[in-house]
């Protein structure tokens, strides 16, 4: 923006705007001129202060149009979409849905385009369902459709795992087997995957509001996930009992679950009754631990003593009675499948609350992985590459892992294909579905040099991209990133951020490092010469 001095008095004001900033070019900051100066446009923009905080850059998706610089789309202001979620428009008749999307709908990612095409056809001969019910009228061919889109891949990526090294082959063909019977809904038996829970789970809660619900399963899902779960030498330690357990550690309860265990009419219930798994568990209860179990070896002594009657096998029953009290860690172990028991039942429950269908399959299929029964497990491409990185594990860096990676990165996601965004969430309510369709679209804050690769945190090296190819990108290098896009896509996101600039949004100055990052990171060399010729630097 062009400024004009005029030999006003000092602290005019002109048409009822203090305009006493300038900019020091050469200085790369403002200054307090000794004369008055007022911008040639008829839209002052002197005393607007520059964009220097996330959640401002992020709101500028609001204001105007800005372009990802990855995927070239344009991008969705977070304030529209918790706007719409708040309101309802999500869990609302699928014409209210269409009406309120559809001014956004070229926002949306391909696969999630289609979808709401297709929920826009639905809304003509059915406006009045919901998001959950069209889902699951498409899931049957979806399916069939995207089984016929993975086969091919998965062809490629089994032939291609013929060059991994002998000894890896034995353990790769069991995982690559594990894949068919779930692609084939064959019911099989699957070690539990606290990781794979809980990132599941956190994702559910994405479209909960900041409620104490929320946080309680959160709070669950890290819990299970603790490594001494999978570890026999290490122990669970008490900060953790007390988030599993809660104010439900109580002395005097603790006692009378004690004192009735030769009662055959009061069940233990190992996997929902957490008092006798506090006792064995926690740091302060050895005396309640010895008296424990004692009473188990005088109620294995009782001829009435049955699974039905006690509520626990009489195998670990024997297990407890020869527990040293003081051996906590032993302790520990015997019952540490049924702490995680415990946990996916407090998880269900709260699922049964929120009558949130997603959480309690996921809780169900969990609760049988443990018991070691047979499930019938949906494939996810998420879950399928955390397993994958652990089989190759220790072959980073190496031709095979990196093209054992690449095709595995050719399946259908939800973001690129409508079959397998259908399939996903086929068990979704309308809230989770219209917040998976709209949420990878939304303007997220981009570092364009990393931060663990000590790049600045500042308007300098931030961008704007949508939030999908901000949490494909991690920790690839930007040029490497840019390689899967147009070529044209950053320089129409810069000429919306210089229009922004020049419109008096962002510092230039920002703009010219934010370029430079680009051209460092990403070897892309945007055109700042309007910029300069604005400012007439």
């Amino acid at each position: 923006m062009q400024v004009f001095k005029i030999n006003f008095t000092p602290q005019f004001s002109f048409k009822g705007i203090n305009v006493n900033n300038q900019y020091d070019y050469s200085r790369n900051k403002l200054f307090i001129p000794q004369e008055d100066i007022f911008c040639k446009t008829d839209t002052c923009t002197c005393e607007k202060e520059y964009i220097k905080t996330k959640g401002k850059f992020r709101e500028l998706a609001g204001r105007r149009t800005i372009h990802c610089p990855y995927c070239g789309n344009p991008m969705l202001s977070i304030k529209t979409f918790f706007d719409m979620k708040n309101r309802g428009v999500f869990s609302s008749p699928i014409k209210d849905f269409v009406r309120e999307v559809k001014p956004y709908r070229d926002c949306l990612k391909p696969g999630n385009k289609e979808v709401f095409d297709m929920i826009e056809e639905y809304s003509k001969q059915a406006p009045q369902t919901h998001l959950s019910r069209v889902i699951r009228l498409m899931y049957k061919d979806s399916l069939k459709k995207l089984r016929e889109a993975q086969k091919p891949i998965f062809m490629e990526f089994v032939r291609a795992a013929a060059g991994l090294p002998e000894e890896r082959k034995p353990a790769f063909r069991k995982f690559m087997e594990l894949q068919r019977y779930k692609l084939l809904e064959i019911p099989h038996i699957e070690p539990f995957n606290s990781d794979d829970f809980q990132y599941k789970i956190k994702k559910m809660t994405e479209t909960l509001e900041n409620s104490h619900n929320k946080s309680m399963l959160i709070s669950l899902s890290e819990s299970i996930a603790h490594p001494a779960f999978d570890n026999t030498n290490i122990e669970i330690p008490d900060a953790i009992i007390k988030k599993i357990f809660g104010t439900k550690i109580n002395h005097d309860k603790c006692r009378r679950v004690v004192n009735s265990l030769t009662n055959s009419r009061k069940k233990l219930q190992l996997d929902n009754n957490c008092l006798p798994l506090i006792i064995l568990c926690s740091q302060n209860s050895k005396g309640l631990r010895n008296a424990f179990i004692q009473n188990m070896k005088q109620a294995l002594q009782s001829p009435d003593f049955t699974p039905e009657n006690f509520g626990i096998t009489k195998d670990l029953a024997e297990k407890i009675a020869k527990l040293n009290p003081y051996d906590r860690l032993a302790a520990q172990n015997l019952v540490k499948k049924d702490i995680q028991l415990y946990i996916i039942n407090q998880i269900r429950l709260i699922g049964e609350k929120l009558d949130r269908d997603d959480v309690k399959y996921i809780c169900k299929i969990s609760k049988n992985m443990l018991m070691e029964k047979p499930i019938v497990m949906q494939f996810s491409n998420k879950a399928f590459m955390i397993d994958l990185l652990k089989q190759l594990k220790g072959l980073e860096k190496t031709d095979i892992y990196y093209k054992l990676t690449d095709i595995a990165k050719k399946l259908p996601d939800s973001a690129s294909n409508k079959n397998s965004f259908i399939t996903k969430h086929k068990l979704s309510n309308s809230d989770t579905i219209g917040y998976s369709l709209l949420r990878p679209s939304v303007a997220t804050i981009e570092h364009i040099k990393p931060t663990h690769d000590k790049g600045n945190n500042n308007m300098g090296n931030w961008a704007l991209a949508c939030e999908a190819d901000n949490n494909k990108r991690m920790h690839t290098k930007q040029s490497e990133f840019l390689r899967k896009f147009p070529p044209k896509n950053p320089h129409i996101y810069f000429a919306e951020i210089i229009e922004a600039s020049m419109d008096g949004e962002i510092d230039p100055s920002d703009v010219f490092k934010q370029a430079q990052a680009f051209k460092t990171e990403g070897d892309v060399i945007i055109d700042t010469s309007r910029l300069k010729e604005y400012y007439n630097l």
